[in-house]
């Protein structure tokens, strides 16, 4: 008996099959390979990704991408070289949990006095699927000097507590709630806090100990300068018919002159100060976009700012201004998800005081000594 075979048929048998980018098939890995090396061509992407040298790393960055369900060059963008590993920017893991459709957006709960050891922060959402609500470890001052996170060399941990808090915490919750977001690495910010620990000579283990820089006196620098004239006085003493020839002992170098040392030291603390000058405008302008993010406009954001110009806020106007905008954000939040009152609950109007955080009646606000110029009242 003939079978007949349709067009349809034909076609389906000769079309290719579907390939699979990754490592798992050669197919796959040769198709990987492709995309990576026209990555490599581009000029837009991290210099770390560039150039055929980097074809290994482009190929690493855009399996992770694939498997993540993310853009490649997102992905280069915030996949960082630590000390020879690779970590997520803190940024990144946040913005891909709150993308992730299974969580609310994260919210950070802050305990203890400021500035303290028992200061700490604990990162919170709820699960869309129970809307269970989550709650992150708690990440203290204290645990970050336990750590050794807070005196480490370079830790941001003296000038950027509260937002290292923050990423620290937020960290800690896609690594319990959500392991396979980071898939197995952690945030720049934690490897440049990572401490090595070695085994002691009693069996336990305690912090390696950072190579300190050699140190020096002021009596050995004396020493030092004086020195040469010490060796030129020991050679007039010579003979004159001593030869040319023979061997002498070379002078040690002299020690940098005071004058050189205060050039240096006035260096580092020009240095220092720019650098503390560039994490502060770094603070204003993420204070000043959650001010926008929570509908603050430039009246509001002056108001929070005891009238302020942008470029007078201190590192204790960004944290006010911070909680005046998260209490807007967690308001809005909390009045979405309430039901629309009827027009019998709706007769008494409350008002957001923007100098005490707290909800007050419209009649206490009409008759508020420091009405004139509140943005609440004018809006």
């Amino acid at each position: 008996m003939t079978q007949l075979t349709t067009l349809a048929t034909l076609n389906a048998q000769s079309a290719p099959a579907a390939v699979r980018v990754g490592f798992d098939t050669i197919a796959g890995f040769e198709a990987l390979q492709r995309m990576a090396r026209m990555v490599t061509m581009s000029p837009i992407v991290p210099k770390s990704y560039r150039g055929e040298a980097n074809l290994g790393s482009a190929a690493i960055a855009m399996d992770m991408a694939l498997r993540m369900n993310a853009n490649p060059l997102m992905v280069m963008q915030n996949l960082y070289d630590v000390h020879g590993t690779p970590a997520w920017s803190a940024k990144f893991l946040i913005a891909t949990l709150n993308q992730s459709g299974r969580f609310s957006a994260l919210r950070y709960v802050f305990q203890g006095q400021e500035n303290t050891d028992a200061w700490g922060c604990r990162a919170c959402a709820v699960e869309l699927a129970t809307g269970e609500k989550l709650e992150g470890p708690l990440i203290t001052i204290g645990l970050a000097k336990k750590e050794g996170w807070f005196n480490k060399t370079g830790s941001k941990w003296h000038t950027m507590p509260e937002q290292m808090l923050r990423y620290r915490a937020a960290a800690w919750f896609v690594n319990v709630y959500a392991p396979e977001i980071a898939m197995g690495l952690r945030t720049a910010e934690e490897e440049q806090d990572a401490v090595d620990y070695v085994r002691q000579a009693d069996g336990s283990f305690a912090p390696a100990a950072e190579e300190a820089a050699p140190t020096i006196t002021t009596a050995q620098i004396a020493a030092q300068v004086e020195q040469p004239q010490h060796v030129e006085a020991a050679q007039d003493d010579q003979p004159a018919e001593a030869p040319l020839t023979q061997p002498q002992e070379a002078a040690p170098a002299p020690a940098p002159a005071p004058m050189e040392q205060d050039a240096q030291a006035v260096a580092d603390k020009e240095a220092e100060k720019r650098r503390k000058e560039a994490e502060l405008e770094a603070l204003r302008a993420e204070t000043e976009q959650l001010c926008r993010d929570a509908g603050m406009d430039d009246a509001a954001i002056r108001w929070a700012a005891g009238g302020k110009p942008r470029d007078k806020w201190t590192i204790t106007d960004c944290k006010r201004m911070r909680r005046q905008a998260e209490e807007r954000l967690a308001a809005q939040t909390a009045a979405a998800e309430q039901p629309q009152p009827t027009p019998q609950e709706d007769a008494v109007r409350t008002v957001l005081c923007p100098r005490t955080d707290e909800r007050v009646v419209e009649t206490v606000c009409n008759a508020c000594g420091q009405r004139n110029g509140c943005p609440e009242r004018e809006a």
